[in-house]
């Protein structure tokens, strides 16, 4: 006859089996979101770098918000870590405007090398989503590795 501790604890692992078949259930989803919204990110910077590698200035809307934000960012930054103007002084009066060109280069630049990251976050996510699958199925109906 099972002591009251032992029946407990059995009910304690059901409940922590059923916790994580549940978390499982819930994430499984996510994951296959993340990797479709990679799968289009990935085809249009594909086919953005095939119509023209260089990718002329003003013609990738993305990149036009992250200026758009970047120029608010660097004019609230000045406005509040330099009141009196003294770097814009001796820097030059366009330094915000150099500052924010010089970010959304960067950005550009980072938009069309990270085909690769996306490539690699895909591989990972699918991984993860077999790892997962795989601990949502009960001991004993799972596939071996040997």
């Amino acid at each position: 006859m099972p002591t009251a501790s032992e029946t407990t604890r059995r009910h304690d692992r059901n409940g922590e089996r059923r916790i994580s078949t549940a978390l499982v259930l819930l994430t499984l989803p996510w994951l296959s979101f993340l990797h479709e919204i990679l799968d289009i990110i990935k085809k249009d910077l594909q086919e953005k770098a095939h119509k023209d590698p260089k990718t002329p200035h003003g013609d990738d809307s993305y990149i036009r918000h992250i200026q758009r934000l970047l120029a608010s960012e660097v004019h609230a930054f000045l406005m509040i870590f330099d009141r009196s103007r003294a770097l814009r002084k001796l820097f030059g009066d366009d330094l915000e405007e150099k500052l924010v060109n010089a970010f959304t280069d960067i950005a550009r630049k980072m938009a069309a090398g990270s085909v690769s990251i996306i490539e690699a976050q895909q591989i990972v996510l699918a991984h993860l989503a077999s790892i997962l699958e795989k601990t949502r199925q009960p001991a004993g109906k799972r596939p071996r590795t040997d």
